[in-house]
């Protein structure tokens, strides 16, 4: 579980490259949500594995405050890895 908040009611939120994705000064809220994650890995052989996950968003006050009708979100991945 990861807890997200704002650093101060002047900050956002962040794309992963760093661009500024939701600009943070019409919202006093300081909450931005609740990330539930969980990973899977499946070793075939020792060369061999797979890893899926999945991560639930819980949006918080910041985000409810700041984009009408938002909504939780479930994101899926996987992946298979191979060793040399």
């Amino acid at each position: 579980m990861v807890l997200n908040w704002r650093f101060s009611t002047q900050d956002g939120v962040y794309r992963p490259s760093g661009i500024l994705n939701l600009r943070g000064n019409d919202s006093d809220e300081r909450y931005i949500g609740t990330a539930y994650l969980a990973n899977f890995t499946y070793s075939v052989n020792n060369y061999i594995s797979v890893v899926s996950g999945i991560q639930y968003f819980k949006t918080g006050a910041f985000i409810d405050d700041m984009i009408p009708n938002s909504k939780d979100g479930v994101f899926f991945n996987a992946r298979l890895g191979f060793k040399f």
